[in-house]
């Protein structure tokens, strides 16, 4: 039998690690892009699409596309993190 290696995946950079870490531990709380740039990029001048394009490869990397589900948009203002249900919530949820 021979086994054959996938290529490793590209890993999400520091950035993007530390983009998720800030939304999970802000769960459900919405940070705009202001906040986001704030808390990960300090004093240094950053384009707003930035975060934009940050989230992008986000979900690309987490695969949460093309409908995202754990970082939600709110059109305008900035991103949310939508933790997932777990199983007593599901339950809950469909009673």
């Amino acid at each position: 039998m021979t086994c054959v290696r996938r290529a490793p995946r590209h890993m999400t950079g520091a950035l993007e690690q530390s983009l998720l870490y800030l939304l999970a531990a802000n769960a459900g709380r919405l940070l705009t892009r202001e906040d986001i740039v704030n808390n990960l990029c300090g004093d240094v001048i950053v384009d707003s699409k930035a975060v934009d394009r940050h989230v992008r490869d986000l979900r690309v990397e987490s695969q949460d596309n093309p409908r995202p589900q754990f970082i939600a948009t709110v059109s305008g203002r900035g991103y949310r993190f939508v933790p997932p249900l777990s199983q007593d919530q599901r339950a809950a949820a469909a009673v």
